[in-house]
């Protein structure tokens, strides 16, 4: 059997970005021919990319300054391009930014990694037609790249795609059109595509609703694991003051100094370092590019779907973030007591989502805060109505609860239904299926319960 042509062998998505790219100054925050070694940590991501990977789904919940548009989402771009492999849909929050995006970063890239000669100037089929816009591209083989934004999703769902890049996914709405939740029209465009791939990137936000950290959760949630320069032992960057194996504080931690001009205390930029989990050992930043070429991504979770890839990658280990820099914007929170700069710190800094943290309040202001609706209607901006049974001996417990916009919930019911509920022929269970079948008015229609959950924890054998 005779060997594939040189020209079908396709390469892993960073060695072709490593033999036909280059950045130009402005452009990324390392200009020059692009190199695996600037961003180690990202090279198994962008290899994930490859035709031959057998993952489907790429999720990188990220930091900023992480270098993951660049690498992962252009550099993939270049391959798919050059070798054929399919057509391209790139999202973006908006319009503007879409075409902010193709200007400054997507041209450059055609441009300077060889591949401007493979851009039809005008389409072949009707010569009125530009087939090189800032939104629109068509390439040789007939391949297309296509810049959209989530709002505009619903205008080209009569295309397939063979690779979606999501970038910003946090910024996507709950719903467009009301044609359902925007991950499934996307995971749509390709359906009729026996190879495809979806990746996934942003930084996260609330974790009630953030789409990147939901995601995340959904793979097999990735942590990049870097070794000791003493003693070799492999372990997650975090933030300071985590107690390490032997009882000791670890992680980045730095000091204050007192400022000879304000009398105030800022950091002191020389004490910024790291402190291994495992040693002690005192880490400096000089050391960071060695601890990244010998990183490994190691799994935390084991998904569901195992096509499903997701990493995190937190600003302590960019590159282009210095720990330096990650420390006085902690200092900048007061050390996480303004809560609003926190927040900012833990979204775009350690590219974490945020939860918020809510004191217990007394039941007088909960009865303020409650809402002027009688039990039993559905208030105006409940949409979805679920139920959740709890099993006693003697009875049931049936809530009931309307679900709106941001998982927003109402209280709609709640029923006691008495009886032997060891006795599938109680009455209990019989009115329990009558009350599940209730009908409500939702939004001036009649809407039934759409699921009920029901708590199997008690054993009737146990009493």
């Amino acid at each position: 059997m005779e060997a594939l042509p040189i020209w079908l062998k396709i390469p892993l998505v960073s060695d072709n970005a490593e033999s036909k790219r280059y950045l130009r100054a402005g452009v990324s925050e390392q200009y020059g021919r692009w190199k695996k070694d600037s961003v180690p940590h990202l090279v198994e991501i962008m290899d994930r990319l490859h035709p031959d990977d057998s993952s489907t789904h790429i999720t990188i919940m990220k930091s900023v300054q992480s270098g993951v548009t660049t690498s992962v989402a252009e550099n993939s771009i270049i391959l798919w391009v050059y070798f054929r492999l399919g057509s391209i849909l790139y999202l973006t929050s908006g319009e503007k930014v879409g075409r902010i995006r193709s200007s400054s970063s997507i041209d450059t890239t055609i441009d300077d990694s060889g591949m401007a000669g493979l851009v039809n100037p005008m389409s072949r089929r009707v010569v009125q037609k530009r087939a090189d816009s800032a939104l629109y591209k068509e390439f040789e083989g007939g391949i297309k790249l296509q810049i959209a934004s989530y709002g505009s999703v619903q205008s080209i769902k009569s295309n397939t795609y063979q690779l979606i890049i999501a970038n910003e996914w946090d910024e996507a709405p709950p719903e467009i059109s009301d044609q359902g939740d925007i991950a499934g029209v996307i995971e749509g465009r390709t359906m009729a595509a026996r190879l495809y791939k979806i990746l996934e990137i942003s930084t996260p936000t609330r974790m009630e609703t953030s789409r990147i950290y939901r995601s995340y959760l959904a793979g097999d949630q990735r942590k990049y694991y870097v070794p000791c320069p003493s003693c070799e032992a492999y372990q997650v960057l975090t933030l300071g003051e985590k107690t390490g194996k032997k009882g000791k504080k670890s992680g980045l931690i730095f000091a204050l100094k007192k400022d000879k001009r304000s009398g105030t205390e800022v950091l002191d930029s020389q004490s910024v370092r790291y402190i291994c989990e495992h040693c002690g050992g005192e880490i400096y930043e000089a050391y960071k590019p060695q601890m990244l070429m010998r990183g490994e991504w190691h799994p935390s979770a084991k998904p569901s779907n195992p096509h499903r890839y997701s990493y995190h990658s937190p600003g302590l280990i960019s590159p282009f973030l210095p720990w330096e820099r990650i420390c006085q914007q902690f200092v900048h929170t007061k050390f996480g007591k303004e809560i609003l700069l926190f927040k900012d710190f833990t979204i775009n800094y350690l590219g974490d989502h945020w939860a918020a943290v809510k004191s217990a309040a007394s039941w007088e202001v909960l009865r303020g805060r409650a809402e002027d609706y009688v039990m039993g209607e559905v208030p105006e901006g409940a949409l979805r109505l679920y139920g959740g049974v709890d099993v006693r001996s003697d009875r049931l417990e049936m809530a009931v609860w309307g679900i709106g916009r941001g998982m927003e919930q109402w209280l709609i019911d709640y029923h006691i239904f008495l009886g032997n509920t060891s006795e599938l022929e109680s009455s209990c269970w019989t009115s329990f299926e009558q009350a599940a079948r209730k009908k409500y008015k939702v939004l001036g229609a009649e809407c039934k319960i759409s699921i009920v959950a029901i708590d199997c924890g008690w054993d009737p054998k146990e009493g």
